[in-house]
């Protein structure tokens, strides 16, 4: 076993040495200064398209990339892969023996941040008694180190903490120890033995029959020449999320010879040996559960997984898993004339009269190839995966030489695989490759033993993000016998460290990273969308870095699909489903690898410029699927092929893909590639092209990806249509289902200029200066109807005039008012007479327009000062909100015009947020500001590009996010430093810990901070104010992202006859019985938005309420005389007030206003009424339901007073009551106050129903009937 004993990093300046200590510190800072000056030039990511010239609207341009093979971005092919030593991808648990100590923690799959196995991960403070203490010598010292050798000393002690839970104690490992010891001498004891296919019916492993010889179906067993222990286990790396211990045996040289480096026969013989160990291992009582496993989802090479059972001496029962790998000796081949990319050892297949060309990815189609005749002949795939079982100790030694020289990278190493394992879970990137990577970093010596595990993690960053930008081969240092051959190679003296296959690596692998073999590239399975996602991930990284607090994003928030794509498509595969003569037969191909590489290139073709990057999900029923008895057959390729998109946001609705010139030499490539959906069309600038046009259903044109992908496939891959399914329309029917779900922004802001340049030519005494628009309905989030042209369901939409500032304005607040209220007089009796039938109240004038609904508001800007220094607080706080709203509206209508999701994302939130009942609890002007969090700080979230996604990011955001120790930043512009971003959280931080209980109350329940609004007082009056509220609000958002996410696993999500109320459920609340006390069902013909309910659009019903029916508008022409009936009778208080006016107006305009929802006043009069006892939900679009739910303090026994009298009923005393007390205590009767709540509402109510909490009080306190 390994020690534990060895030297930990030796950063620690030694106190008594003054000069040793004044140069470490010069060194630490050069070595700081140089990774800092690293990390500020970083190369922006490659994206898959090129930035052209604009282009007409709607029309990608014809690009001839994507028609050739010459680009080297497509040359990848994802088979072979370096051994892998430390096995980072089954989930285990720890020993038994830690209980007592050191007992793990595993990382949880969901809401990280948020875990309670996660709350030491923030700083205690130290009791009174420590803090006055005088630090000590090594504290002084410790401190010193974290200045200059950590980012913050928060973060440091964050790592720390983090150590604690993904470290392995290696010294309480009992049972893992007599576990090994076992295994060992078990296996040294199994007899010599003759295994064959057919004698031993041998169905759990895979075996080839290419030569039709029996002699290489068998093998002649014998014990292994060796037995040890390599990976992470011996470098003391193993993460608490992946407990593996690699034991690797070496099979002796007379069960594999020479001669069997060709045609499959080495993997046959190779997987009968591990065949045999399975057969004898599982007789031991110890070693039952033994299961076979692809290594590293290679179909060809399989492993074998031992999970031992309890020690019979101790009882204890290890939680570590044992994987036993095979390896053979290096002098077993010649390798270097072998096994070298340009040799062949599949005799049987490229003997053959036909041999089809080697399938890069750059080079799939047969008349694209121009590679020799022996290019054609080589195998490098099979080649380096017979390379890949040799070398086990020889990377084993290169990483526990770099380790014990600098110890520090150890802790680096757990780092970057905690990181890894949240960012890309699913990756061809694996922790075997990140560790060889940093100690390659250490011998070019950009890491060095100095550096802390952040410096040296951060090199690391820059190194991925920078460096691994273009497709350069790294080469890790020759050894002596790869100097030695490629030394007889004709290489000059210049070149002698050159390895003469670098450009065989550069053209076959996405990612090559070669040993110090120069032949095997340890990265060969990893994709090319797997690699440009560890730019990314690398790359976002070191932007979070630089913020102080940005821990909880690196190392605590894991992967979620829907968190960096904009568009996912699954493609369901079937072995008759697709193609098969597509899968080459010519070297190590298998088919799921082939397939997945066949598509990317596909849909890289299909969707050119609409597309950013496409990442394909690993497959992790190759990967993770384990077995005992017959081999699954990986071949048949009945799975999911899931395909993420990153969308452009310009160019993804294009409806057409401009081909070339008929003349020219792509064309017929292009012709090929599109079959019948190409034809030649003229544009408008006369030229005449191939092209291609694309008619979405419905014109729904964020369809047209989803439209591409299903006929490409089907065309070029025979892939059925009905296969082949995105989630992007899922929610459709809540966006466009209903006539009365259209975006009315663009026509009411029409409306609105309209009226503005009427209004302006009335010739008013004072001129406007804007006309400033505040509902939701004009910026693009509104939920409500705002058009209706017989004026009868019209929700208002508030505007500003805003006047010019002038010295006819005077100081006296109430002249000012009274001068407001003669523009409103002006403007009504000007418009008198028109179709804008104006209706005038003491604060504003409505005026139709177009068929909106117009609450126009005068407005003078100094009057919000002058209110101020004569003391009127209610006055100016009221006029600053309105002035707030204004600028609140102009920022979010330009959101939306920068990024065309928000509005939808918006309305989706709105419609899930009032669906589960919250209406009344959170105003509309949290969600938007919640919403433009997730478009504002892209370094943290991706800026989603499709309402599905942002919708999505929203609901993790309000599960994960710590709302009661971290505010939330809009940064609409982007112009906030980390500075700013700082003094924002100290601001909150301060006001948490300020000693008055004031302050503290004040400090909102969810802090959210702006540019302009940094102290976040703007809107915290309206956002939520109960915490009961904001936890169900959090459960709620848990549990739909829960929904979805065993939606988007379920087979169901990839049929045609997916209904779309299976995700439109997550609008519906199911459990209303389980999670109310009481329910009230309303009259649904009394609500008059009730079309608007999710049932009754998904059905496509409409409805058409009473209360709008019974006030249907008739015209008539009036003639008033100080009659109450005018329009201006709320001004009119003097009854000697002649005038004669005529107007048009509703006949019932003064019984029902515009607007009005009298649901919504009934919940206003209740929540008056009652707010002492429960709690109100209620779904304001269109809800038929109305529930309560008991407040648990209200009925809690308490004495009878006069304040507490009303709905009392009397209750049993206390056990702890006096004799004084008793007989005197009373609770709410709730069943007199749900009859008083049927009383208030009459005819809306239709029926009650008590629900168990409800039943229970009841049952407790004896409350009858």
């Amino acid at each position: 076993m390994v020690s534990n004993k060895r030297k930990l990093d030796n950063i620690v300046i030694n106190q008594d040495k003054d000069e040793k200590n004044k140069k470490n510190k010069v060194v630490e800072k050069q070595q700081q200064d140089a990774i800092m000056a690293m990390a500020s030039g970083y190369d922006n990511e490659e994206d898959i398209h090129d930035s052209d010239e604009e282009e007409e609207e709607n029309v990608v341009s014809f690009n001839n990339k994507y028609y050739t093979d010459d680009n080297d971005d497509d040359e990848v092919d994802d088979d072979s892969e370096g051994d892998f030593i430390d096995g980072d991808d089954d989930e285990e648990q720890l020993d038994d023996s830690e209980a007592v100590v050191g007992r793990s923690t595993i990382l949880p799959e969901k809401n990280d941040s948020n875990n309670s196995k996660f709350k030491n991960l923030r700083v205690k403070s130290l009791p009174k008694d420590q803090q006055s203490k005088a630090p000590t010598s090594e504290e002084i010292t410790e401190l010193r180190n974290t200045q200059d050798l950590f980012n913050s000393n928060l973060f440091r002690l964050q790592v720390n903490e983090l150590f604690k839970e993904i470290k392995v104690d290696y010294i309480k490992l009992a049972s893992l120890e007599t576990a090994l010891h076992q295994l060992k001498t078990l296996i040294e004891k199994i007899p010599d033995q003759q295994v064959d296919v057919y004698k031993n019916s041998i169905e759990n492993v895979k075996v080839f029959d290419l030569t039709g010889s029996a002699e290489d179906l068998k093998i002649q067993f014998s014990k292994p020449s060796s037995i040890e222990i390599v990976g992470s286990f011996m470098t003391q790396t193993v993460h608490k999320n992946n407990l593996n211990v690699d034991l690797l045996l070496e099979i002796p040289s007379e069960t594999i010879t020479a001669k069997d480096a060709n045609d499959f026969k080495y993997f046959t013989k190779r997987n009968l040996y591990l065949w045999t160990l399975y057969k004898e291992i599982q007789k031991h009582q110890r070693f039952q559960n033994v299961t076979f496993q692809n290594f590293q989802g290679d179909s060809n090479k399989q492993i074998l997984v031992v999970q031992p059972s309890e020690d019979p001496l101790t009882g204890v029962k290890t939680k570590f898993q044992i994987r036993i790998l095979l390896t053979v000796s290096k002098d077993l081949f010649k390798i270097y004339s072998k096994f070298n990319p340009t040799q062949n050892c599949l005799l049987s297949n490229n003997n053959s009269s036909t041999t089809s060309p080697k399938p890069t990815l750059n080079g799939m189609d047969d008349e694209t190839s121009q590679m020799s005749k022996k290019e054609l002949m080589s195998t490098p795939y099979y080649n380096n995966a017979i390379l890949e079982d040799m070398f086990y100790y020889d990377h084993m030694s290169f990483i526990h030489e770099r380790i014990d020289n600098a110890p520090v990278l150890k802790d680096t190493i757990l780092l970057l695989k905690s990181w890894l394992e949240l960012k890309m879970p699913l990756s061809s990137v694996n922790g075997f490759h990140l560790t060889m990577l940093l100690c390659h970093l250490y011998t070019l010596g950009k890491v060095n033993k100095s550096m802390s595990c952040y410096q040296a993690f951060r090199v690391a960053m820059v190194y991925i993000s920078k460096e691994m930008q273009s497709n350069k081969l790294i080469q890790l240092p020759l050894d002596k016998m790869a100097t030695d051959d490629f030394s007889k190679q004709k290489i000059t003296k210049e070149k002698a460290s050159h390895n003469p296959y670098e450009d065989q690596f550069k053209r076959l692998y996405a990612w090559s990273l070669v040993d110090s073999s120069g032949l095997l590239n340890i990265t060969s399975r990893v994709t090319p969308w797997d690699l440009r996602d560890l730019k990314y991930q690398a790359k976002k990284t070191l932007s979070l870095l630089d913020l102080n607090d940005s821990f909880e994003e690196i190392f605590l928030k894991k992967y979620h699909f829907f968190m960096e794509n904009d568009y996912m498509i699954q493609i369901k595969l079937g072995k008759d489903q697709f193609d098969q003569s597509l899968i080459p037969q010519s070297d190590y191909w298998q088919s799921d690898k082939f397939i997945d590489h066949y598509i990317m290139k596909l849909l890289k073709r299909s969707l050119t410029k609409r597309v950013v990057r496409i990442n394909i999900q690993r497959s992790t029923y190759h990967h993770d699927s384990r077995w005992t008895k017959e081999m699954p057959d990986f071949d048949q390729n009945n799975r999911l092929v899931t395909v993420g998109l990153i969308i452009d946001p310009v160019n993804w609705l294009s409806l057409i893909d401009m081909g070339p010139p008929a003349d020219h030499v792509s064309a017929a490539v292009f012709q090929k590639f599109w079959g019948k959906k190409s034809q030649l069309r003229r544009f408008k600038d006369g030229s005449i092209l191939e092209a291609v046009a694309w008619t979405p259903k419905d014109n729904q044109r964020h369809l047209v990806i989803l439209d591409i992908v299903k006929y490409i496939l089907g065309f070029q891959f025979k892939v059925p249509e009905n296969n082949v399914t995105a989630i992007i329309d899922q929610f459709d029917p809540l966006l466009y289902g209903n006539t009365l779900l259209e975006d009315k922004t663009i026509l009411a802001i029409q409306a609105r200029d309209e009226l503005a340049g009427i209004i302006r030519s009335l010739g008013l005494p004072l001129g406007i200066e804007n006309f400033s628009l505040l509902s939701p309905g004009a910026r693009y989030t509104g939920v409500c109807q705002t058009l209706d042209h017989n004026y009868q369901s019209n929700e208002p939409l508030e505007m500003l005039m805003i006047f010019e500032s002038s010295s006819s304005w005077t100081y006296e607040l109430d002249s000012i008012y009274a001068l407001k209220t003669a523009f409103l007089l002006k403007i009504a009796r000007e418009l008198e007479e028109t179709e804008h039938r104006p209706q005038l109240t003491r604060d504003y004038i409505e005026v139709f327009c177009n068929g909106f609904l117009f609450r126009l508001i005068p407005f003078y800007q100094k009057e919000i000062e002058i209110s101020r220094e004569q003391g009127r607080l209610e006055l100016a706080t009221s006029l600053e909100r309105l002035q707030r709203l204004g600028t609140h509206h102009s920022y979010i209508q330009s959101l939306h015009t920068s990024h065309p999701s928000y509005g939808p994302t918006t309305k989706l939130v709105l419609r899930w947020v009032h669906s589960h009942l919250f209406s009344g609890h959170i105003d509309q002007i949290t969600i938007e500001l919640l919403v433009a969090s997730l478009y504002s700080n892209p370094m943290i979230t991706p800026v989603p590009q499709t309402p599905i996604m942002g919708f999505l990011r929203f609901l993790y955001l309000l599960s994960t996010h710590s709302w009661s120790e971290r505010a939330l930043v809009i940064d609409y512009q982007g112009n906030l430093n980390s500075d700013q971003l700082r003094a924002i959280q100290l601001e909150m931080d301060s006001q948490k810990q300020s000693p008055s209980t004031y302050i503290q109350s004040l400090v909102p329940l969810m802090y959210l901070a702006t540019e302009r609004d940094k102290k976040g007082e703007w809107f915290k009056s309206t956002s939520i104010k109960n915490p009961i509220i904001l936890q169900r609000l959090i459960q709620f958002a848990r549990i739909s992202i829960e929904k979805i996410e065993n939606l988007y696993k379920s087979s169901s999500t990839i049929t045609n006859n997916t209904p779309p109320k299976d995700w439109v459920s997550i609008f519906l609340d199911e459990n209303i019985s389980k999670e109310y006390d009481v329910i009230f069902n309303l009259n649904e013909n009394l609500i008059p938005n009730y079309s608007l309910e999710i049932n009754n659009i998904i059905n496509k019903k409409q409805f058409t309420s009473q209360v709008l029916s019974n006030s249907k508008t008739t015209t008539t022409t009036t003639t008033t005389q100080n009659n109450s009936k005018s329009i201006f009778k709320n001004l009119m208080g003097n009854k000697n007030t002649k005038s004669t006016m005529k107007s048009t107006v509703n006949s019932n305009s003064s019984s029902i206003k515009s607007g009005f929802n009298p649901i919504e006043e009934l919940l206003k009069i209740l929540n008056f009424r009652f707010s002492e006892y429960c709690l109100f939900f209620y779904d304001a679009i269109g809800g038929n339901v109305l529930t309560l739910k008991w407040l648990p303090a209200a009925f809690e026994p308490s004495s009878l007073k006069p304040k507490k009298s009303k709905y009392a009923t009397p209750c049993e005393s206390p056990q702890d009551a006096t004799k004084k007390e008793q007989n005197s205590f009373v609770l709410p009767n709730l069943l007199e106050i749900i009859q008083e709540i049927n009383h208030i509402g009459g005819k809306f109510i239709k029926s009650h129903k008590l629900l168990s909490t409800s039943l229970s009080i009841m049952n407790k306190y004896k409350i009858n009937n």
